[in-house]
């Protein structure tokens, strides 16, 4: 699966979104944030779909709505104009995310193909996140700003 393409998305560098994902496949915080892309928060990017919970995706859309709505208000509100996700906080979650999808038979199961829709060419979960729909909300919903940076 390639997330945002045939756009092209271009970073405060100048670098694309997919020359940024080329090394290890299609990453992001929350599923919604990708370091140096200020502003660009995405609904259904990698890693979105929780293992289960019983949350349908059109409710999904809606927590991940009100969550970029929660960091643009706030930029807003302090006079800020970018909002992104600190490279260090992305790159936790991502080692996090691996950690915990490492624990799963989809991940372990000998004979397994290299490549499918759920595990990518790099062999990381791209679709899934690994947690439950409890603790999946719980991130989405419980903004970390320590993990952010608004200028």
């Amino acid at each position: 699966m390639k997330y945002l393409w045939p756009a092209e998305y271009l970073g405060k560098d100048g670098t694309s979104i997919h020359d940024f994902w080329a090394p290890d496949g299609p990453r992001a915080y929350l599923s919604m944030m990708v370091p140096n892309f200020p502003n660009m928060f995405m609904l259904y990017g990698p890693n979105s779909q929780p293992l289960s919970g019983g949350t349908g995706l059109p409710v999904w859309y809606v927590i991940w709505s009100a969550y970029a709505a929660r960091l643009i208000t706030r930029a807003i509100t302090e006079g800020k104009t970018r909002v992104e996700v600190k490279q260090e906080a992305f790159e936790r979650y991502n080692k996090e995310l691996d950690a915990e999808a490492s624990t799963l038979l989809l991940l372990q199961e000998e004979g397994a193909p290299e490549e499918n829709y759920y595990i990518n060419e790099h062999g990381r979960m791209q679709v899934n996140a690994p947690w439950y729909g409890p603790e999946y909300h719980r991130m989405c919903t419980e903004v970390d700003w320590d993990d952010l940076e608004l200028s």
